[in-house]
């Protein structure tokens, strides 16, 4: 047997946590599936069939049901497995090099192909251990009915596909990151992009278009192409003379390109992984940086030279003039604030993919920024929606991936015990961690604010206090995870992987099947019907769906915005407190 492959196994049973993820998975399905199930037979009624005859309303209801559950227990194990599988393998070499492990694994007998190999095994195995536990669920969808045998083996082979994919590129970020946390990223970033893809080009069939990068952006995504073939109604055009897409060709195109892809992925893995990465260096190491602040300084030195010489001609009294370095504009009173927002600006430089990861969410910025500048010329309600929600999606993976880090960074630094033992009381400590990831990103985000007034109004302030009690329960969420966590990977993957589950993945999920109230397109009939409890908590919970709301222009709407601004707000406030509380407890408790 690989002796990777045993290891990683025996440390992945001999881990608490493997075992609570089974318990949670598994209980999540089961109350996943009563929710989905008593809904359906809620939904599904009598009807009379296409020959006149009237059908039995048991039997129906039961098929029904049954398609309905297998289409949305297959839809979220694929998108789960996708999150999972690059969580597992793409903390595997990095932390082995991080930890100055590598070069011995390369002095074994052992080829590199072999390590890469075993590592994919073992978390191949996990997920298949974790499949075989949710197949009584699955079970229960296929005594209902309305399932064949060639959808449960074309979804079992898709989910399978869809995970050795997400390992593939989770070994290759690994193996071209420095650390764990970088890796992580990477791998959570190139899997958030790529959904956005694949969701966004399979709406484009619904109007009609199918040119080739349609076809590939979205059957390129398992979920997708696991959404075709469950349910291929949902992908008929509606355009005058559109072609509908054959579900053959999207299935084969899918499952060649994620096996091509994963097989390039680990080739690519084995060959960074066989040789050291260039050595890491902090940005003011870069020559290019030197010869930049040289210049700066020496323009500087001549200005001020020019000064003093026409105040030495003119004998008036001048202003001093200086540069103001980004360390004058950070400063608190706080000592432990200041130190953590400082820190942010401080970039070190890394690997390929971290660079490139880097690059492309500059570019975005970028042109995010123009976008909603030019927009506001045409439509500026429209251009404030856009700059709030794009703020909110920023905010949200920036402020939770630096909120995951605030003491478990610390504790892999060896700085934690220092701290503890200053002269800051718990209330202090949790205050400026807290705090640091949202004061950053206000200082990141100046130039989008500046761009608040094309849309002065109730909606525009509204939004903003949704998207502030929102981020502020982010990074309590961050900071609470970072707390219980022994590594800076472990706090990473935990925050993202929660964050994007909670506010992604799940409503793409339920707009996708139809279910519950954010699968419908328009919430303006509030004004007409009052609406039921679970819908008006699962509508003004999540920060994406209250600011859709707020943005809304009909008038059933308005009457709704100000108890969608409240109730946000007090439950942020709510969740924000007690997650405070709970870290200040956990520090009090290892202080005594």
């Amino acid at each position: 047997m690989n002796p990777i492959l045993a290891r990683e196994l025996r440390l992945r049973f001999r881990d608490k946590r493997s075992f609570w993820l089974l318990f949670g998975l598994t209980l999540s399905l089961c109350l996943v599936a009563a929710w989905i199930y008593t809904d359906a037979i809620g939904r599904v009624g009598i009807g009379v069939g296409t020959s006149g005859s009237v059908f039995d309303p048991t039997l129906e209801r039961e098929t029904q049901t049954g398609r309905e559950l297998f289409r949305f227990l297959a839809l979220g194990n694929t998108f789960a497995w996708l999150l999972i599988a690059p969580a597992l393998t793409a903390t595997g070499l990095a932390i082995e090099r991080e930890r100055g492990l590598l070069e011995s694994l390369w002095l074994s007998p052992f080829r590199v192909r072999s390590q890469v190999l075993g590592r994919l095994g073992a978390a191949l195995f996990f997920l298949l251990i974790l499949q075989v536990a949710t197949l009584p669920v699955y079970g229960v969808a296929v005594l209902l009915g309305g399932v064949s045998l060639a959808d449960i083996a074309l979804s079992a082979l898709i989910i399978g596909v869809g995970a050795l994919f997400g390992a593939s590129f989770g070994l290759f970020c690994s193996a071209r990151s420095h650390r764990a946390s970088s890796a992580l990223g990477a791998a959570f970033f190139g899997i958030a992009i790529w959904s956005w893809a694949g969701f966004s080009n399979s709406q484009s069939f619904v109007y009609g278009l199918t040119d080739w990068t349609n076809f590939i952006f979205a059957f390129s995504h398992p979920v997708s192409l696991l959404w075709l073939l469950l349910s291929p109604n949902d992908f008929a055009p509606r355009g005058v003379g559109a072609t509908p897409v054959s579900t053959p060709d999207a299935l084969l195109f899918g499952l060649c390109f994620q096996i091509l892809a994963s097989a390039f992925l680990l080739f690519g893995a084995t060959r960074k992984a066989a040789k050291p990465l260039p050595e890491a260096r902090w940005s003011e190491g870069n020559v290019r940086l030197k010869k930049w602040k040289q210049a700066l300084d020496a323009a500087k030195l001549e200005r001020q030279a020019r000064l003093e010489k026409e105040r030495a001609s003119q004998k008036v009294a001048g202003a001093l003039l200086y540069e103001l370095p980004v360390e004058k504009f950070v400063r608190f009173k706080d000592p432990l604030l200041s130190r953590e927002v400082r820190g942010r600006f401080r970039l070190r430089q890394s690997g390929f993919l971290p660079s490139l990861m880097r690059f492309c969410t500059l570019l975005i910025a970028v042109s995010f920024w123009l976008s909603v500048l030019f927009g506001a010329i045409y439509d500026r309600a429209t251009s404030g929606m856009l700059l709030h929600f794009g703020l909110l999606s920023f905010g949200t993976l920036a402020v939770g991936v630096m909120s995951s880090g605030a003491i478990v960074r610390e504790r892999e630094s060896g700085t934690w015990e220092g701290l503890h033992l200053s002269l800051l009381s718990p209330r202090e400590i949790v205050r400026s961690k807290w705090l640091s990831p949202l004061v950053t990103f206000g200082y990141w985000s100046v130039p989008f604010l500046i761009l608040l007034p094309i849309s002065a109004d109730f909606d525009t302030l509204g939004a903003l206090i949704v998207l502030v009690s929102s981020l502020g329960a982010v990074s309590a969420w961050g900071f609470f995870i970072s707390s219980r966590t022994p590594h800076m990977a472990a706090a990473t993957s935990w925050t993202l992987v929660s964050l994007l589950l909670g506010l992604f993945g799940v409503p793409a999920l339920i707009t996708m099947l139809g279910l519950g109230s954010s699968g419908s397109s328009s919430y303006s009939n509030y004004g007409e019907v009052n609406p039921n409890a679970s819908q008006i908590l699962w509508d003004f919970y999540n920060p994406f769906l209250a600011m859709g709301h707020l943005f809304e222009r009909s008038a059933f709407a308005a009457d709704w915005k100000m108890q969608i601004v409240v109730f946000n707000l007090l439950f942020n406030l709510g969740v924000t407190a007690l997650l405070l509380f709970l870290v200040r407890a956990r520090l009090r408790k290892s202080e005594a």
